[in-house]
């Protein structure tokens, strides 16, 4: 028997044995943290957008929140409080593995909720250690 046709069901199972690893394993269901920083002035509201695929469920962190879907494409978000810094909100995502991002669309100040210039706080999302 030819020595290449010996060693096929070999690299065959190896491929099979490959292909039932982690990347055949179905969603990873999770939480995100929302992130506010770098704010120059104090924060009382937060306007945002999730965006890059579902999201089960948005949770306020010491605010009011409120949340709608937004064009059918990402999760408008609106978290108000008091002097509003570090994690903010925690969205429940059916699959961590799926590239979420945060949109940050309006800022308001703590004490008048005046409009803030956007360019200054920075959101980001950072994925929940359970």
């Amino acid at each position: 028997m030819n020595r290449r046709w010996r060693a096929a069901p070999a690299v065959l199972l190896v491929a099979l044995g490959l292909g039932c690893g982690e990347a055949s394993l179905g969603p990873v269901p999770g939480t995100l943290e929302v992130v506010l920083a770098d704010a120059p002035r104090p924060v009382g509201a937060v306007l945002f957008l999730i965006e890059g695929g579902t999201v089960d469920t948005v949770e306020g962190v010491g605010g009011y929140l409120d949340a709608a879907p937004y064009s059918g494409v990402a999760q408008q978000v609106l978290v108000a409080g008091n002097s509003l810094h570090g994690v903010i909100a925690r969205v429940r995502v059916p699959d961590l593995r799926v590239h979420y991002e945060v949109v940050l669309q309006e800022v308001a100040d703590d004490s008048s909720y005046a409009l803030l210039d956007v360019a200054g706080p920075r959101l980001f999302l950072v994925a929940s250690v359970p």
